[in-house]
């Protein structure tokens, strides 16, 4: 648990922002720790059609969160941004294009269109759904390099838990034990990220491979995180040859794998664009979806190795990887969600999923706005420290976004926490 102070830091940093789409409540506390190693940044544009919120648990000394904090959400947020603008532009001109053209088609050659028209919607949702989903791994992995030339950031480390908010569509990368949720139409707790800790199966295989071992949960009895930024003493990109050659071939074949499957996903949006285009002239390539580590290749000769020779590994199998679990929820395709909880394990220690949304929603039926519930459970949290289960002594930072976005629910904030009272009474049978 590291040193403690005799009295909490009660002081705590409160944020309250409220759009047209969306609001949101922060809340950032240090509590009985020596020192602040959470960290937290929100990106929201002018027409709040894009938001990108970050949540970062230091371990080690605060530098690595705060980086985070300072460089990677702004970096995923000018990203989409970019992205964004041309997908508008390309499709402005498809649709002109594509207007002039068919002009005088007859009725069943107009339903013929709108058909195609239908099918070019849902293969531009799986491009942008791609476009995101590589967008986030590599921001992870060039995120983590660009610390690696820092040499006050080698002995520390961080989680990192990013939600970006696009179309009407969640999307949340996950490295470590922060934690999104989700207060679902029904007032249900769904989980949007996982934790990541060493005796999860897949996890434990990755690190074994690597050379690595766990006591009591944590990585070279060290650490208790499998996935983490930072933490460069569990990163070395190569094994010696003495290692098992059982691990060593596991790792090739590993590698050949994730370089077959960069390939074949290459030339399916090659050839989606392409199609979609009406063009045959070769895509850009886009850039690699991890650092200038993953460059590195097994270079295993046929023959066997020497005592003296080693293999190089990919970052995602290093014994703690910075890559990212990407979740996707479409609101599209159901009733609007409630809110949405992101927070670090300083509020996970205290509190299971179901008994956060429960707290959130007992408050706002009593007509509680976001940022005094968020600084209550701050309180509340500090409150069950104790010293025998070691919970409530960890720095706290919290995030409750309110999601009226589609105007299904509610226009603005002042018509969702009415909906919300109203719901929450009715179930309750107060109405």
């Amino acid at each position: 648990m590291g040193q403690l102070l005799s009295h909490p830091i009660e002081e705590k940093q409160l944020d309250y922002k409220t759009h047209a789409k969306l609001s949101y409540s922060v809340g950032a506390m240090q509590g009985y720790r020596m020192s602040m190693e959470d960290a937290h940044n929100v990106r929201i544009n002018e027409d709040e059609t894009i938001a990108v919120f970050g949540v970062f648990d230091g371990h080690g000394g605060k530098q690595c969160a705060e980086y985070l904090a300072e460089h990677l959400p702004k970096y995923i947020f000018r990203q989409l941004i970019r992205k964004r603008s041309k997908s508008r532009n390309r499709s402005h001109n498809n649709d002109y294009t594509h207007s002039h053209k068919h002009q005088h088609l007859h009725q069943h050659q107009h339903q013929q269109q709108h058909n195609n028209s239908n099918s070019n919607s849902q293969q531009r949702a799986q491009l942008l759904n791609g476009e995101v989903l590589r967008l986030l791994k590599h921001s992870f992995f060039k995120t983590d390099h660009e610390l690696s030339n820092y040499d006050n950031f080698i002995n520390c480390g961080s989680t990192g838990t990013i939600l970006v908010i696009i179309d009407n569509k969640l999307y949340v990368a996950n490295t470590g034990d922060s934690r999104c949720i989700i207060s679902t139409s029904a007032g249900a707790a769904k989980s949007l990220s996982y934790d990541q800790k060493p005796n999860i199966m897949g996890e434990r295989v990755r690190i074994e491979n690597s050379n690595g071992y766990i006591v009591n949960g944590r990585i070279n009895e060290i650490l208790a995180l499998s996935r983490a930024f930072g933490d460069f003493k569990f990163k070395i990109p190569y094994l010696t040859a003495t290692n098992n050659n059982y691990i060593i071939d596991n790792i090739k074949r590993q590698v050949e794998e994730r370089d077959k499957e960069r390939s074949n996903k290459k030339a399916q949006q090659q050839q989606q664009e392409e199609e979609k285009e009406g063009r045959n002239d070769p895509q850009p390539q886009g850039s690699s979806t991890s650092s200038s580590l993953s460059k590195h290749k097994v270079q295993k000769d046929r023959q066997s190795l020497g005592s003296h020779e080693y293999i190089h590994i990919p970052p995602e199998s290093f014994q703690v990887t910075v890559e990212p679990d990407i979740l996707i929820f479409d609101m599209n395709e159901q009733p609007t969600p409630e809110f949405i909880v992101m927070a670090c394990d300083g509020i996970w220690d205290c509190f299971k999923n179901d008994q956060l949304v429960k707290l959130i929603r007992d408050k706002l039926v009593l007509g509680w706005k976001l940022n005094k519930i968020v600084e209550y459970i701050l309180n509340d949290s500090l409150t069950m420290a104790n010293n025998y289960t070691g919970i409530g002594f960890d720095n706290m930072t919290l995030i409750i976004i309110a999601l009226h976005l589609d105007g299904r629910v509610a226009e603005n904030i002042d018509e969702w926490y009415a909906h919300m009272i109203e719901k929450i009474e009715k179930e309750k049978g107060l109405r």
